[in-house]
Parts: structure tokens; sequence; C-alpha cells
């Protein structure tokens, strides 16, 4: 089951994922903001859609799926949490996961193949160098409790596949919040160099990323928080400071 990844190029930097099953030509389209892409995209490699999954109900994610229902056969079919999905190759399985707290019925869809983790689908759940916001049926309390859960599922090697391409601007609110850490530089200039969007895997990102780095004693004194504060309050905290950052 090979990943493909689209930029959407509208103003919220949407991706749009496939899971292609190459011997089968098909695929199944998750979080398909744009029919049109997704159409092209079928055209050109000659697959045919037999599934749409979405990761949540925000307009950006689901704005597709009606018109992909009209012009090819593909059924809305995200899985239930907790649900395991395995492909008739035998070598492919998703897990879906409940991850509340950007919106309270976000599922993220993670992937295995010959038993080894590759990729989590986070939708807005989690973004590289960030987290997603709370501000729409949101709760920050309970999207920290679900990064605490991810952190502890998913193994470090596994690819993140993000709902949007945030990447430099949420590096830059970490350098402002983490100025020693020498890793978002280096992802700073990096990105100036890069042609293609960036791909990080779980252990990069824990390096990175300010809401995996709870314990920080620098973010934490950024935040002017008491020496005591629990590891909620300083998420909490940060996502406050990023929404108006």
């Amino acid at each position: 089951m090979q990943v493909k990844r689209i930029f959407a190029h509208n103003s919220l930097r949407n991706f749009i994922y496939f899971l292609v099953d190459e011997g089968k030509k098909t695929a199944i389209c998750i979080d398909p903001y744009d029919s049109k892409i997704v159409l092209d995209f079928l055209k050109e490699n000659q697959l045919s859609l037999t599934e749409i999954w979405n990761t949540h109900q925000h307009p950006d994610h689901i704005r597709g799926n009606n018109e992909l229902i009209q012009k090819t056969d593909a059924e809305i079919r995200t899985p239930q949490a907790a649900e395991v999905r395995t492909f008739e190759n035998g070598k492919s399985k998703v897990l879906s996961y409940l991850t509340p707290g950007h919106t309270m019925d976000h599922l993220c869809f993670h992937l295995y193949e010959n038993e080894q983790s590759k990729a989590l689908f986070c939708g807005d759940t989690l973004f590289h160098a960030g987290v997603g916001h709370c501000k729409l049926g949101g709760e920050p309390q309970i999207l920290y409790q679900t990064i605490c859960e991810l952190k502890k599922m998913i193994p470090k090697e596994t690819n993140l596949y993000v709902g949007h391409d945030y990447f430099e601007t949420n590096l830059l609110f970490a350098q402002d919040i983490n100025p020693s850490n020498s890793e978002i530089d280096s992802w700073l200039l990096r990105l100036k160099s890069h042609q293609s969007f960036v791909l990080l895997n779980f252990e990069e990102e824990s390096k990175i990323n300010p809401f995996l780095r709870l314990d920080c004693e620098e973010i934490r004194k950024n935040l002017h928080l008491d020496k005591n504060a629990s590891d909620c309050e300083v998420f909490c905290s940060l996502r406050t400071k990023r929404d108006s950052w």
C-alpha cells in the first residue's frame, strides 16, 4: 500500500492523501479538500476510488465528498475508533483511533505494512511543530490527553502525515518559545532549501514540537508558569499563546 500526498494550494494549506493499491489499481482518499484534484490524480494514475475517509467534519476536510460520491463508486466509510482495516493484499492494515481535542469526533488513521508501523494520518490533531487549535468545538485539556496517548502508542519511526502545511509558522513559534533548541534552527534553515514538503517521523517531531516537550524548563519559563505547573497546564498555556501569536 503506497501513500501519496498532494498539496491543495489553498489558503488553508490542506494536504490530501491517498492509500494506493498498485496491484488492484484502487485508492482510498483521506480528507478530500478538492474533488477535481482527486479526480485528476485518479485519472492520471488510472486508479479507481473505493473509499473516502475523513479525519473530522470541518468543511475543508470533507469539501470534496459529495462530488466524488456522484462521480465515482466510492463510499464514505470512515472507520470507527479502534477498528482494524486489513487490505486484501494481506500486508497492510489500518487502525483508527479516536483522537478528540481539535474536535470531539476526530480520528487518526495508523498504517502498518508487514507488521511495521509506517504512517499516522493525523488530520488536525498533530502538526509538524504544533497541534490543532480548539476554537471550533474542541477542548485543549482533552487534546492534551489525546497527545499523551499518541506519545504512548505511536512508534518513533512512524511518519506523520499532517492535515495542513503549517510547518514554517509553527517552527517560528517554537523558536520563540524555545530559542535554545538547535534542532528548530536546523529545520528552519533546511526549509529554505527544500523544493518539496518535508516529512517527519515521531522521533524527529518530539525534538522540535513544544507540545511534545512539556517538561522543558525554557518553555515553562517563557510561559511564565509556576515551576509546579502540571504538564496539562503547560500544554494549555502553549495553545493559548499560539492562538494569539
